[in-house]
């Protein structure tokens, strides 16, 4: 897409401009296209794309401050059809967990992480127990 002169390009976009430039040939890229609202609709899609591909395992890459939620969820969505062999965080996060307190955009972060955290852990936990019994 064109502004001012200027081509931008969606996120998806440029990471496929830089998979393809470290090397990685475009038919190896494959992308889940439907658009998700949160973590939990996300990797319900991506369960779904794994299950079209016949995948069972998967590594999630994710921010670095967030690993936890969704190492909670993944569980619930994936397991125990699809292993999630790890949840890793980017290294290119610019969230930084030694320093948040020092700015009020890693204050909001975590504030807004821990919330997130608190409901999907009093939605997921329960579930996840029932599942045992």
């Amino acid at each position: 897409m064109k502004k001012d002169g200027v081509e931008l390009f969606l996120p998806y976009e440029n990471d496929i401009r830089v998979f393809k430039g470290y090397g990685v040939p475009e038919d190896h890229i494959l992308r889940v296209t439907d658009y998700a609202g949160d973590t939990l609709e996300e990797l319900t899609r991506v369960r779904a794309f794994a299950d079209r591909q016949g995948w069972k395992k998967l590594i999630v890459v994710t921010s670095n401050f967030h690993t936890r939620r969704a190492r909670l969820v993944a569980r619930y969505v994936l397991e125990p059809e699809v292993q999630t062999q790890i949840v890793a965080a980017s290294e290119y996060d610019s969230f930084d967990p030694d320093s948040w307190w020092t700015s009020q955009s890693g204050i909001r972060t975590l504030a807004i992480e821990y919330e997130k955290l608190l409901t999907y852990s009093i939605y997921i936990w329960p579930r996840l127990a029932l599942r045992r019994i």
